[in-house]
């Protein structure tokens, strides 16, 4: 199966970048689903949940907002710092 090459960047720096299978953004328009070779969009990101799907597993993030570029071949995300009170291994 293909991979898309997702970028989490946050004001602290890079926190994650690697090739994964899939990404479910919290769009200001709704979740939406972003799958090797997706159009680009360039969309805010509402306060959720971001799920990266990769090699059959899923990994679940707390973001704030901001937004979601998708390129080609590079999707990068930006965003503020999600609450303090999210229980999640870090905020992006």
């Amino acid at each position: 199966m293909a991979k898309l090459r997702l970028e989490i960047v946050t004001p602290g720096g890079r926190e994650f970048a690697g090739d994964v299978d899939s990404v479910v953004i919290p769009a200001s328009e709704g979740e939406m689903g972003i799958l090797p070779m997706h159009v680009p969009v360039l969309t805010a990101l509402s306060p959720g949940e971001l799920r990266i799907g990769n090699d059959g597993r899923e990994e679940r993030l707390v973001v704030g907002n901001g937004f979601a570029e998708i390129e080609a071949s590079l999707e990068t995300w930006q965003n503020h710092p999600a609450p303090a009170t999210k229980k999640h291994r870090f905020w992006i």
